[in-house]
């Protein structure tokens, strides 16, 4: 099958749900399609040592951006308390700390990278902001679903759970975590279906998530094999 028409077929619904969401936009190139560096976050962890130029007064997406444009920013620890970010140039220790979030960056797959702007001209029927909108989720996984100190196996075990036990909401995070983990086109696309499956009363987080299953569904596309 042409990797366009495997695209579509990737998304069933996917031009429905962008046409509810309202995220069509011009044909236009977007940036790059796959980010060269992401993150893994843990929750209350601190880690201390090499540290780099602190941010004051900043919020946790600024901490994440502004690590992952430094390519001498190897980590990051973000203190809740007083909104302070310490980026790092590699993680020294790891160390408990109630109220930090601390990530660790990792190189996006070289065969990714290679492949991805290819992947993303057969998604170019969807327009530069859905390509743009995708890959600002690939860089905000990690701090959406922390996944430090969790191995793939057991988180997987997690989404399992929470599916069998009828717990779509649950089963879409822990799924989420698993991305955060390894950024598989695999659990990309269950993560994209899983996140279409959540319940909401709230018309506002429907399209919320919509738009982020779209944009998880084409992050799986653009990770696929050839």
């Amino acid at each position: 099958m042409p990797r366009p028409l495997l695209a579509r077929a990737l998304v069933p619904g996917l031009v429905g749900v962008l046409g509810l969401v309202g995220l069509f936009g011009p044909q236009a190139m977007a940036q790059e399609a796959v980010p060269e560096r992401r993150i893994i976050a843990t929750q209350d962890m601190d880690f201390p040592g090499g540290d780099l130029q602190p941010l004051f007064d900043t919020t946790l997406e600024a901490c994440r951006t502004a690590c992952l444009a430094d390519a001498a920013c190897g980590a990051f620890t973000f203190n809740s308390r007083s909104n302070a970010c310490f980026p790092k140039s590699a993680v020294v220790e790891r160390v408990p700390y109630a109220g930090a979030v601390s990530a660790e960056v990792v190189a996006t797959a070289p065969g990714v990278l290679q492949s991805a702007p290819t992947r993303a001209a057969d998604l170019a029927w969807l327009g530069a902001p859905t390509l743009d909108q995708a890959r600002d989720l690939a860089l905000e996984i990690g701090t959406l679903h922390p996944a430090g100190g969790f191995d793939l196996d057991t988180v997987l075990q997690a989404v399992l759970e929470r599916a069998n036990a009828n717990d779509p909401a649950n089963a879409a995070y822990w799924m989420g975590a698993a991305v955060s983990l390894m950024d598989r086109s695999d659990l990309w696309v269950e993560y994209a279906r899983l996140t279409a499956r959540v319940p909401s009363q709230d018309y506002d987080q429907q399209m919320r998530l919509r738009a982020r299953a779209v944009s998880a569904a084409v992050n799986g596309y653009l990770r696929a094999e050839a």
